[in-house]
């Protein structure tokens, strides 16, 4: 008999927070569920496990038609929306060779996308160019045109084979948070709309208050140790 599953164990705890005693914050829960669950481990042979990896390709959508047709629809909105082309070099911060690859760069919308091969119809990678902060870096790299795009997300490094497309490509990112700046909305509100407001913020913030006497506040944690995958050969 094999067995394919090792005994694990499972410790769950709850606390129950009296929010009326000393030293218990207002922002604390009244509920804290903490479940520790020990490293899972698996015993397969050979051929189940080979059964379990070719399980991913039941979820491989890459070769469906219809997916097919999205990406090459999505290809040609891009690209129809471009405002520049340009051959840039990005060094992924993950990738531990560190080292820097070619990619065909397209600007469109606000978004920077990097294709890895100019026929390929997803993109390798996406940057998000809205409020984001563009500058030159002359002095921590290698390669003499490096430009760093900073947004609300992330830091992407990239470099330029020349200071022709450098500029080009600042003077696009430049243009299109200016273009965004003036067509944002901005409301006049009264000073009439604003008593108004008030009264109605008042009125909603009693009810709120009232709301929250039977509201509960629960926090759950799971502390998962892993999953352990042991193989063994059958006779």
């Amino acid at each position: 008999m094999i067995t394919l599953m090792n005994d694990t164990k499972l410790l769950l705890s709850l606390k129950i927070l009296n929010k009326n005693a000393q030293n218990v914050k207002s922002e604390d829960p009244e509920i804290d569920v903490l479940l520790n669950l020990d490293s899972i481990n698996f015993n397969v042979d050979s051929d189940m496990l080979k059964h379990l990896i070719d399980i991913q390709y039941c979820f491989d959508f890459k070769q469906e038609k219809e997916f097919h047709e999205y990406l090459e629809n999505e290809k040609q909105l891009i690209m129809k929306n471009s405002d520049g082309l340009f051959k840039v070099y990005y060094r992924d911060p993950f990738d531990i060779s560190s080292e820097w690859n070619q990619y065909i760069m397209v600007c469109s919308g606000f978004y920077l996308y990097f294709f890895k091969n100019p026929t390929d119809l997803e993109a390798t990678k996406n940057v998000f160019i809205k409020k984001a902060s563009i500058k030159q870096d002359k002095e921590n790299y290698d390669f003499p045109y490096v430009l760093k795009i900073k947004n609300k997300y992330e830091e992407v490094v990239i470099a330029m084979e020349d200071d022709s497309h450098l500029n080009k490509l600042i003077d696009v990112v430049i243009k299109k948070n200016e273009e965004y700046n003036k067509n944002y909305l901005t409301i006049n509100v009264q000073e009439s709309d604003i008593v108004e407001k008030n009264k109605s913020a008042s009125s909603s913030s009693t009810n709120k208050e009232i709301e929250d006497i039977n509201k509960i506040e629960v926090r759950a944690k799971i502390n998962f140790q892993g999953i352990a995958v042991g193989i063994f050969e059958t006779d």
